[in-house]
C-alpha cells in the first residue's frame, strides 16, 4: 500500500509479507504426485477410471478420466462407451450381461466397494476377461454416491488357463469315475509310516459293497477287508513296498459286504510329493480267476475254490 503526504507526494509503501513456503511445497508435491499417478495410469498394465453420477431422471454418467490403454485393451474408442452405461453393458459377453447389469446398477445405488470378474467382447471380436475393482469416493448433499473410482485389470490369460485346467480336471474325473476299476490315492505319514486314503473311486461300492465315503472314514478298512488267509502276505508286501518304494503289484482276496469273496488285482506307484503318496488302481478279477485266466498265488488246498 502506497502512503502519501498531504500534498500527495509518495512517502513509503506499507504491506505484509507472508511465508508461503509450505503452501508452495505442498503444491509442488501435489503436482509431482499427479504426474506420477498419470504416468502410472497411462503406462501400467491396467485401466484406471473415474466418473461422476448425476442423480437426475434418468441418471447421467460422465467420465472424468479413463486410461488411454482402455481403447487398445477393448479395441474400441473410449468415446464409444465412456460415461454411457448402456453402451458399456452392450459390450459384455452375453453370459455375463444379466449378472453384471444388476451389479452395476447396485454399485451406482449404494457405492459400496466392488470386485467383479467378467468378460467383454472387444471391437476385434476377442473375449477379454476383466477384473474390476472400485468404490464411491464422494457423495452429494443427500448422501447418495456421486463420484466413483476403479481399476480394470486384464486377467484373460489367467482366466483361460483356469478354464483349461478345469476342463482337463473334469475330463480326468470323468475317466477316473467311469473306468471298470477302483482308482485310489493314499498319503503316508513319514514319521509313523501309517497311510491314509484321500481318494477312492465311486466304483468301489460295486466291488467291495461299501461306498467310498464309508471307507474313507475308516482309516484301517483295507486290512480288515483283506481275506484272513491273504492278510499276512499282503501286509508283508505292503511293508516291503513302503520301505523300498518299489511298485505295488498284488493279487489277493477281499470280503465283500455281503460276505462273498472277490479276487482283486491291485497296482500302485509311489511318488514323493513332499511325503510319500501312492496312486493305484484295484481291478476285480474274480471271473478271470474262476476261469483260470489269472494265476493266483499259492494258497492252502481248496482255498481257490472259495471264490
Amino acid at each position: 500500500l502506497l502512503r502519501r503526504d498531504d500534498a500527495g507526494h509518495p512517502l513509503y509503501f506499507q504491506g505484509v509479507m507472508l511465508d508461503v513456503t509450505a503452501r508452495k511445497d505442498a503444491q509442488e508435491k501435489a503436482e509431482v504426485a499427479e504426474e506420477r499417478f498419470r504416468h502410472l495410469a497411462e503406462q501400467g498394465p491396467f485401466v484406471v477410471y473415474e466418473y461422476e453420477l448425476a442423480h437426475v431422471d434418468p441418471p447421467v454418467l460422465s467420465m472424468r478420466y479413463v486410461s488411454p490403454s482402455a481403447a487398445e485393451l477393448l479395441s474400441t474408442p473410449t468415446s464409444a462407451w465412456a460415461g454411457n452405461l448402456e453402451a458399456w453393458l452392450s459390450m459384455l459377453h452375453p453370459d455375463d450381461v444379466e449378472r453384471m447389469t444388476e451389479r452395476s446398477r447396485q454399485a451406482l445405488a449404494d457405492g459400496e466397494p466392488w470386485s467383479h470378474v467378467f468378460r467383454m467382447i472387444a471391437g476385434d471380436g476377442r473375449i477379454v476377461w476383466l477384473l474390476d475393482r472400485g468404490q464411491a469416493i464422494g457423495h452429494d448433499e443427500h448422501g447418495r454416491p456421486r463420484q466413483f473410482q476403479g481399476v480394470l485389470v486384464d486377467v484373460t490369460e489367467e482366466a483361460e488357463a483356469r478354464a483349461a485346467l478345469e476342463a482337463s480336471e473334469a475330463t480326468f474325473r470323468s475317466i477316473v469315475e467311469t473306468i471298470p476299476a477302483v482308482p485310489w490315492t493314499e498319503i503316508v505319514d513319514p514319521t509313523t509310516t501309517r497311510g491314509r486314503f484321500t481318494f477312492i473311486g465311486p466304483q468301489v461300492e460295486a466291488i467291495f459293497g461299501y461306498t467310498a465315503s464309508e471307507l474313507l472314514s475308516e482309516p484301517e478298512h483295507f486290512f480288515r477287508l483283506v481275506h484272513p488267509d491273504d492278510r499276512e502276505r499282503v501286509i508283508a508286501t505292503s511293508d516291503r513296498c513302503e520301505r523300498t518304494g518299489e511298485p505295488w503289484d498284488e493279487l489277493y482276496r477281499v470280503i465283500h459286504r455281503d460276505g462273498s469273496v472277490r479276487w482283486i488285482l491291485s497296482y500302485a506307484r509311489r511318488t514323493l510329493e513332499g511325503r510319500p503318496v501312492w496312486h493305484g488302481v484295484a481291478v476285480d478279477v474274480t471271473r478271470h480267476v474262476a476261469t483260470g485266466a489269472v494265476t493266483v498265488p499259492v494258497v492252502e488246498a481248496g482255498e481257490r475254490d472259495k471264490v
